[in-house]
């Protein structure tokens, strides 16, 4: 059964209605990741020129504490271990 002309420019009126909420709903969110993405950069940006400038150590400032330690083959459990 075919249908007529005019209900098939109906139903893509209405899908490219669709298409256009769609695409408004995407740009949107695209835009608001953006700008929580440029206002943490610039949170950092500040909080570093605010330490360097005013002489304050960062929060993450540990000056004797070393970075830990990666560790070795023998020290994982068996799940890591391959047999050869």
């Amino acid at each position: 059964m075919k249908k007529p002309s005019s209900k098939i420019r109906e139903e893509i009126a209405k899908l490219q209605e669709r298409l256009k909420h769609a695409e408004t709903r995407e740009a949107e969110r695209i835009g608001r990741i953006a700008l929580r993405v440029l206002f943490a950069c610039l949170i950092n940006k500040t909080h570093a020129q605010y330490t360097s400038t005013h002489g304050v150590r960062s929060r993450y400032y540990r000056p004797n504490i070393s970075p830990p330690a990666i560790p070795s083959s023998r020290t994982r459990s068996c799940a890591f271990r391959t047999t050869v």
